[in-house]
């Protein structure tokens, strides 16, 4: 059976194959072959498809009377199957199917999650009886308190689906192409735990592919199996289930398909597969149901940077951090963040007034906001304030600075009403004029492979900041405020806000028990900065990084304490002063045609040098008549996550245009309003000083030697 047919491929591939014989593929057709699909159009293709390859076969005409036009998932619904009155002509062939004593299931299931935007109002269909299930047995089983959505996802809901159908009679086997995240997602291991439980054997063929990962990880990932079709990892699934209960967890078998194939060359080595041939890789899976990429066992031992509900709790150590904070979450990034101070102000006056506008016409009755992207982009928090009469406000000590990426920042306007969420920001950054030290660390990884970006900020940050994309970023401030009052009245009678520090007196008296009384909480600081900059830190602990926010291990003499601290002092300083760094000396080629100062120095957008195959980083061809060459090689092995610092300038340096609502941010606005014009053109020569200092500083950390844990009582 392939529950989600489509056009038919699967079914007619296989009747053409020659692995079943005709008389045995002509009986099968007639009673023992079943497909569902719920598009009109692919249900008529598919239909035709089968029937051509049928008759090409047996010489004769015959219609396949195992399709059904039906949702799969509903079908099956205990108490809501609205198939079978929206189709009543399918009535017969849903009963008789359902009845059937399915023992084979194999296709491609659908991969969706949600919809792309609010606005678009097209949430997936929920299916309570299937829903249920997946909460009793992947969610469950599940140690970890990571995000439980991406288990909704049509992919997983179709591997529930079919497990239930295989398992309800003598056994039988699972075959799906779908999304490879399962493999080492951290709020999958639930969903592995169950599997292993379900089934006698596990078989996953990974073609890899995962393209939502970038710079060398994109490049290992390879080309994708899909085309333009899908941006995420694939792999065959292969789940059997013989007769008898499941007695030991399954035997998972692993075969990776390899580093750096295009995706013709995945295809070709998958065409000339013989399963018996795959030099299949035996996994046992560890206590936190890993089953590539596993983590260390000691990982959880080490102290954490903050305490968070998401993550797996270690009672017996308290966070070096008092508290943390999510970057800030707009969901209208457009409206509340711009290049141009001046700009900004008139877009969030124009939001208020409109966003009120729908406040009061919801009072006076309206059924609903008025969705114009030209005016205002909703999402279903802003909805549910107005809705409930929460009216905005334009306050002045909300224009802010922030950073959008690294080394990029913007004007920026914050506010709990025209902000999905600011978390714990306004205790953390309570005035404009208070530039609070942090350290930015980005929250678990799509796929190892590569360090998560670590950055020192002293501003606002956005909430992606990490610059991956659905990727969230912590962020570990050195000290806490008290939030001021956000009316007018307490902004006048208030005085400066009290200051915490914000590194636990548990942590202080571990690391002076250790190193002794000279530890400073400035010194743990800096020494988190350091050890989170250690390529042996880094590389021990890369797997445990990509799922869960860093541990600091304890380094085993005073020495290395304050090698590391003092390490880490230098790359905050040069990190959160970047646009004061000594601009390097690249060599600036000038046009004959350049045109007067300050147009000479705008960007449209930035490239390397070269052609975009072969990229030429020596040099950066800054605008139409600016060419910046003589770039260090060195330059490049700084990187911030997915990126080296210079490609984030690149990145993000360009005149934008949000399709939407048209509103254009421009980066040559902030060093015009500045009164600086060559700001970018002399940030990218601060940045290769920057990348360059930062290396020699890393380069000469001392070998990450930890010590021995002490007792649980010192260490808590």
């Amino acid at each position: 059976m392939d529950p989600f047919v489509g056009t038919g491929t699967f079914i007619t591939r296989l009747m053409q194959s020659g692995f079943i014989d005709r008389d045995a593929l002509l009986r099968k057709y007639a009673n023992e072959m079943h497909a569902n699909e719920i598009m009109l159009l692919a249900y008529y293709i598919a239909a035709v498809n089968i029937e051509t390859a049928h008759a090409e076969i047996a010489g004769e005409y015959q219609p396949f009377e195992g399709i059904v036009l039906t949702d799969t998932f509903q079908a099956s619904e205990d108490a809501d199957r609205r198939d079978t009155t929206f189709f009543p002509r399918n009535n017969d062939r849903i009963e008789r199917q359902l009845g059937l004593d399915i023992r084979v299931i194999v296709g491609n299931p659908p991969w969706s999650r949600s919809q792309g935007k609010y606005d678009d109002e097209n949430a997936n269909q929920r299916y309570p009886t299937l829903d249920k299930e997946i909460a009793d047995t992947y969610i469950a089983q599940s140690d970890s308190k990571g995000l439980k959505n991406p288990l909704y996802d049509s992919s997983v809901l179709a591997i529930r689906w079919a497990s239930d159908r295989v398992r309800a009679g003598d056994g039988g086997i699972v075959g799906f192409v779908t999304n490879s995240g399962f493999l080492d997602n951290k709020s999958f291991d639930g969903f592995r735990k169950v599997l292993a439980k379900e089934f006698h054997d596990i078989y996953i063929y990974d073609l890899r592919g995962n393209q939502r990962t970038s710079g060398e990880t994109s490049q290992r990932e390879g080309g994708k199996v899909f085309g333009s079709g899908s941006r995420a990892g694939v792999a065959v699934l292969l789940l059997i289930k013989r007769r008898g209960t499941v007695a030991k967890p399954a035997a998972i078998h692993y075969y990776d398909v390899g580093d750096y194939l295009t995706r013709e060359q995945k295809l070709e080595v998958l065409s000339e597969a013989q399963f018996d041939g795959i030099d299949w890789m035996e996994i046992t899976p560890n206590k936190q149901n890993d089953w590539i990429n596993q983590r260390s066992d000691n990982y959880l031992e080490l102290r954490p940077v903050a305490s968070i509900q998401s993550e797996d709790a270690t009672p017996s150590l308290t966070s070096m951090f008092e508290k943390s904070s999510l970057g800030a979450v707009t969901n209208r990034d457009s409206w509340v963040f711009n290049s141009s101070e001046h700009k900004l102000h008139i877009l969030v006056k124009q939001q208020v007034s409109f966003y009120n506008g729908q406040v009061e016409a919801l009072r006076e009755g309206a059924d609903a906001v008025a969705r114009d992207p030209s005016h205002f982009k909703w999402d279903g928090t802003a909805e549910q304030r107005a809705k409930k009469g929460l009216a905005a406000e334009l306050r002045p000590s909300g224009f802010r600075s922030a950073f959008y990426r690294p080394f990029f920042r913007q004007h920026f306007y914050m506010d709990r009403v025209l902000n999905n969420s600011v978390y714990q920001l306004p205790n953390i950054f309570p005035a404009p004029d208070i530039r609070t030290e942090a350290i930015l660390v980005e929250r678990g990884l799509r796929t190892p492979g590569r360090a998560p970006t670590v950055i020192a900020v002293n501003t606002i940050v956005e909430g992606a900041m990490a610059g991956a994309s659905g990727q969230r970023c912590q962020v570990l401030p050195r000290y806490l405020y008290d939030e001021p009052d956000s009316s007018e009245q307490g902004q006048l009678l208030q005085g400066d806000p009290a200051r915490v520090d914000n590194i636990t007196n548990v942590a202080l008296e571990s690391y002076r028990a250790r190193y002794g009384d000279f530890v400073t909480n400035d010194q743990i600081f800096a020494y988190v900065y350091g050890i989170l900059h250690s390529p042996d830190y880094r590389a021990r602990y890369a797997n445990d990084l990509a799922r869960l926010l860093p541990r600091i291990p304890e380094v085993s003499t005073a020495e290395a304490f304050s090698a590391f601290s003092e390490a880490g002092q230098k790359l905050l300083d040069l990190h959160i002063g970047y646009e004061e760094a000594v601009p390097y000396p690249l060599e600036e080629r000038l046009s004959e045609n350049a045109p007067d100062e300050p147009h000479r120095y705008r960007v449209q957008k930035m490239r390397w040098g070269g052609t975009s195959k072969a990229p030429d980083q020596s040099m950066i061809i800054y605008n139409d008549w600016i060419t910046l060459a003589a770039i260090p090689d060195e330059a490049h092995e700084y990187a911030v996550g997915p990126r080296s610092a210079l490609a984030w300038l690149i990145d993000r340096y360009r005149v934008t245009t949000d399709k939407a609502s048209g509103i254009v941010n421009d980066p040559n606005d902030w060093g015009m309003e500045l009164g600086q014009p060559r700001y970018i053109l002399d940030l990218v020569k601060r940045i290769v000083t920057v990348s360059l200092e930062t290396m020699k500083i890393v380069k000469s950390l001392p070998p990450l030697e930890e010590a021995e844990p002490t007792s649980s009582k010192v260490r808590r």
